[in-house]
């Protein structure tokens, strides 16, 4: 049958009986009613970074996901939404440096891959565990040496 119309597989005809929206009462139309939107996951907002306590590669990936899950694009537009959520210190920094008169530092922080790759330098991690580990099967210890 060539000509019959195509189903769509039951994982994409839409959400079970279950998760229909609930009947909304006529006598309390005025109530909103948030409905589930298939376009988009629906994601937290990020918490603010602080450096000590948050590791920036987990922050990163929060952020980018928020991006995505609010369909937020532009570069500048993270930039701007990411310099919101980083401890109080950072933006205090960020904001002096965006008032000087070097315009590399400016664009800097109005862009969010250039942000991001600031923050990863600043920010991020001093050294990893697989350092350490080759470091420590670099030590050896002679048969006159105790710890």
């Amino acid at each position: 049958m060539p000509n019959a119309p195509r189903q769509l597989p039951p994982s994409l005809r839409g959400p079970p009986s279950f998760m229909a929206a609930p009947a909304v009462p006529e006598a309390n139309m005025s109530t909103h009613y948030s409905t589930f939107s298939r376009d988009r996951p629906r994601v937290k907002a990020p918490s603010t970074f602080i450096p000590l306590k948050d590791d920036i590669r987990i922050w990163i990936m929060e952020v980018e996901d928020y991006f995505v899950a609010e369909g937020i694009a532009n570069s500048q537009m993270q930039a701007i939404y990411a310099r919101n959520y980083v401890a109080s210190h950072i933006k205090k920094r960020i904001m002096i440096s965006r008032f000087s008169n070097d315009s590399v530092e400016a664009v800097k922080f109005n862009d969010w891959i250039l942000l991001k790759d600031w923050l990863f330098v600043e920010y991020g991690p001093r050294g990893s565990f697989m350092e350490a580990d080759l470091k420590m099967a670099k030590c050896k210890m002679f048969d006159n040496q105790s710890v």
